[in-house]
């Protein structure tokens, strides 16, 4: 094979074994950086053209030549494919080690950076480690390197955190991740991958909707929208059956719950018929199992016996997965954070996102230390405890949140807020100006004049303010605090909003 004949394969849409023989023997005439770099090419185009078996025969092709490799970005590669291919295989514990082993490199390399912390999100998400996940989410959609990544890649970013979303009922985060979906594919984010692109873009439309769908008529429309996704879908592509298959499996689900039950064993025996994981094809067959119990029919014995095979199959994969370490060694990664996470973790109040009472006074000697005038505002919602007794404590938990997330986008350079106790919050003030802290403070009532919709029902978030200043009232936060908190009992006990110390002076 010759370089030419080699590019013109990379463009293929199917890769035969024996051609991959004739490059691999090619590829083996080259110097060693060529040679890496043509596996790489070679092993992207098997693997995203869902090819497994060519790549898998890339990638030990590949692997063979690792101990001769001294360039730590090359290795770099290589770990990459050996990433991807243990991940497409269910391998975590090889997947974990080689992560490891890459991080070990220390390379200040965005772009692989990034496709790592790309391999971990995945092992977190099929970990169901959702806390970690999250963060990891976070960092990655800020990275440049999603945005020049070819859009394919970008969408699928977005596609594996919208099923995330799914699983653990995030349906706020889910849609804004959909709506990146749609956004990049309307950008002119190039890619090798359009129809790819599109395809994902159009299921996960359907998808969210699906979350959205209430009345029997509106899941009827789900599945007919389903129906005909399916039937635009071009022929000369593999996706529709192998490919991101997650987000099909609650619009089947949809339709064994509407009894389209010809439509749904068609649609499920068509996934079987391609290479899903073994946890992918317990969902299927927990479907067919659910339509033939219903349906009396005969086949149901014979689907709970495949069923039951699949799941020891998987208990045990799952068990091994522990016994080995991967579980554990991720679990204790999350433990051993960085000390600027776990500071983080003590400062900040987990229901509202403020800081906690921890740092109340450690934030406050800071500004006091400073010699300069402040003014400490102390707030109490009246009416949190009369919210729990008449609805739940979700409610009461909303409605503390709504109150933090309105006083922080009013909150200038300087304010910082802490919540205090379970219905009190401290607001500090840079500056002992009573004019601006008076006009803050209206503004604070005028925004929560009228009722916030708390999921189903409009409820009024009321609450009492006392203000005190430093120096004037006070030269110790204890003292301070007392005098804000008094203000604040007067100006309860009166039903005036806020109360000032010092005006009474």
């Amino acid at each position: 094979m010759t370089k030419e004949q080699f590019d013109v394969l990379l463009k293929a849409k199917h890769i035969m074994v024996e051609q991959a023989d004739d490059a691999i023997a090619f590829m083996r005439t080259c110097e060693l950086e060529d040679s890496v770099t043509y596996h790489y090419e070679l092993y992207l185009a098997a693997f995203n053209n869902l090819n497994f078996k060519v790549a898998e025969k890339v990638l030990k092709s590949l692997v063979r030549q690792l101990p001769r490799i001294t360039d730590d970005r090359t290795k770099g590669i290589v770990y990459s494919m050996m990433v991807a291919d243990a991940l497409n295989n269910e391998k975590y514990n090889n997947a974990i080690t080689i992560y490891y082993e890459y991080k070990k490199l220390g390379l200040e390399d965005t772009r692989l950076n990034y496709n790592f912390d790309n391999f971990m999100l995945h092992i977190l998400g099929e970990n169901k480690i959702y806390s970690r996940y999250k963060k990891f989410a976070h960092a990655l959609s800020k990275n440049d390197a999603l945005k020049q990544a070819d859009a394919y890649n970008a969408i699928t970013f977005y596609y594996n955190s919208s099923i995330i979303c799914y699983e653990v009922s995030d349906f706020v985060d889910l849609e804004s991740n959909v709506n990146k979906i749609v956004e990049i594919q309307k950008s002119d984010q190039k890619t090798l991958h359009p129809i790819k692109c599109q395809y994902l873009c159009d299921i996960m439309q359907i998808f969210l909707e699906n979350t959205k769908a209430k009345t029997k008529k509106d899941k009827i429309n789900i599945v007919e929208k389903y129906k005909e996704f399916l039937e635009n879908v071009t022929d000369d592509t593999t996706i529709e059956v192998f490919d991101r298959i997650d987000a099909h499996l609650p619009l089947v689900q949809r339709a064994v719950e509407v009894k389209d039950y010809v439509f749904a064993k068609v649609r499920i025996n068509k996934m079987l018929s391609g290479n899903v994981t073994t946890k992918i094809r317990i969902k299927l067959y927990q479907f067919l199992c659910d339509m033939n119990r219903e349906a009396k029919d005969n086949k149901y014995v014979q689907c709970l016996e495949i069923l039951n095979k699949l799941l020891l199959k998987q208990e045990k994969k799952d068990k091994d997965s522990v016994n080995e370490g991967i579980i554990n060694s991720i679990r204790f990664h999350e433990v051993q954070q960085s000390y600027k996470e776990i500071q983080h973790r003590y400062e900040t109040d987990q229901l509202t996102g403020c800081y906690s009472r921890n740092v109340l006074y450690k934030r406050a000697s800071k500004t006091f230390a400073q010699g300069q005038e402040a003014a400490i505002v102390f707030f109490d919602l009246d009416d949190l405890k009369e919210t729990n007794d008449a609805y739940n404590h979700s409610y009461g938990d909303q409605y503390l949140r709504i109150f933090v997330n309105e006083i922080s986008k009013m909150m200038e350079e300087g304010m910082e807020l802490f919540r205090y106790g379970g219905d009190e919050f401290v607001l500090i003030f840079p500056h002992a100006d009573m004019e601006i802290i008076e006009k803050f403070i209206k503004d604070v009532i005028e925004r929560f004049k009228e009722p916030e919709l708390i999921y189903n029902k409009y409820i009024k978030i009321n609450f009492s303010a006392g203000i005190a200043l430093y120096p004037e009232d006070g030269t110790n936060l204890e003292d301070i605090l007392k005098i804000a908190d008094d203000a604040m009992y007067e100006a309860k006990k009166n039903h005036i909003g806020y109360h000032i110390h010092s005006k009474d002076k």
